[in-house]
């Protein structure tokens, strides 16, 4: 999942091209810093005035999208449309144009030319360095699902070959419907017990299932998908106390995705794979199976 402006370093990091973004910078900054004016003066004026200010300060967020959109950099335009959501919840009378609701825009807004400023300077792309400002942003709009992986955008294509990875001559034949079933009572451990211990120990035959499940798989694109997963349950145990709720929620979507194979159906969520690679990128002891995932 590489974008137009980056090409592959020999450590198979991206390295950002920053002359696509040197062109439109001086209109991304000129269109951020008029939306968040607008905002301002917004504030105190009569409402008539104050639909026209806000219906501006849209127009200048669509101007900064364009530019975002050709040079493809990650992450930063979920920002600025989230601000833009907020924007037309006011314009609905669904949210109150006050200061702090204001403060948390021209924040987001001025995070945003902080880091094309670094990623201009050298830094390399890492979205999830706006999350501070974003998670303020979706406070605003009562989200379900305010996390950092959000803002996660590892390249997807695999940078290393790896034995774990070789896809079997004579792939092992797997029955979908009894795992599933086996999946969903070992979940519901894991989704409701007290007890650490039957957790961990649920999270263990869990993993074990899925090792079946990419033993069986015969495309490479498969078979990476759910060496990931698998590399999710043997982490689990080291994942933060913090973390649980959406951690639990991986674990149902690794469910849902069972069922889907049960369904004959192979496709890959690209989402789950970015949500289950950030939590095996935080893990401060892997096994050597899991460092063997990460590296590649």
């Amino acid at each position: 999942m590489t974008s137009g402006s980056s090409t592959s370093t020999d450590h198979g990091q991206e390295q950002f091209d920053i002359a696509p973004l040197s062109w439109v910078m001086t209109e991304l900054k000129e269109a951020l810093t008029s939306a968040g004016k607008l905002l301002n003066e917004a504030l105190v004026q009569e409402t008539e005035a104050q639909a026209t200010s806000l219906l501006q300060a849209k127009t200048y967020l669509h101007q900064a999208h364009g530019a975002l959109q050709i040079v493809e950099i990650e992450g930063v335009a979920i920002v600025t449309e989230t601000v833009e959501e907020l924007i037309e919840r006011v314009q609905n009378a669904k949210l109150e144009l006050s200061p702090a609701v204001v403060a948390k825009m021209t924040e987001a807004f001025y995070a945003v030319m902080r880091y094309l400023e670094d990623l201009l300077s050298g830094s390399q792309q890492q979205p999830v360095r706006l999350f501070p400002e974003y998670r303020a942003l979706l406070e605003l709009k009562g989200a379900e699902r305010i996390h950092p992986a959000d803002l996660f955008f590892p390249a997807l294509s695999v940078q290393e070959k790896i034995p774990e990875l070789a896809l079997a001559a004579n792939p092992k034949e797997t029955n979908y419907s009894t795992t599933r079933l086996r999946f969903e009572k070992l979940l519901l451990t894991v989704l409701t017990s007290k007890n650490a211990e039957a957790q961990a120990d649920a999270a263990t035959q869990m993993g074990a299932l899925i090792r079946d499940i990419e033993q069986a798989q015969t495309t490479s694109q498969t078979k990476a998908f759910w060496l990931v997963m698998r590399a999710f349950a043997e982490s689990s145990g080291q994942f933060d106390k913090r973390d649980e709720r959406h951690v639990k929620q991986i674990w149902g979507r690794i469910n849902l995705q069972i069922r889907r194979l049960v369904e004959g159906n192979t496709s890959v969520p690209e989402r789950l794979l970015r949500d289950a690679l950030f939590f095996i990128a935080q893990v401060k002891d892997p096994s050597p199976f899991v460092a063997q995932i990460r590296k590649a």
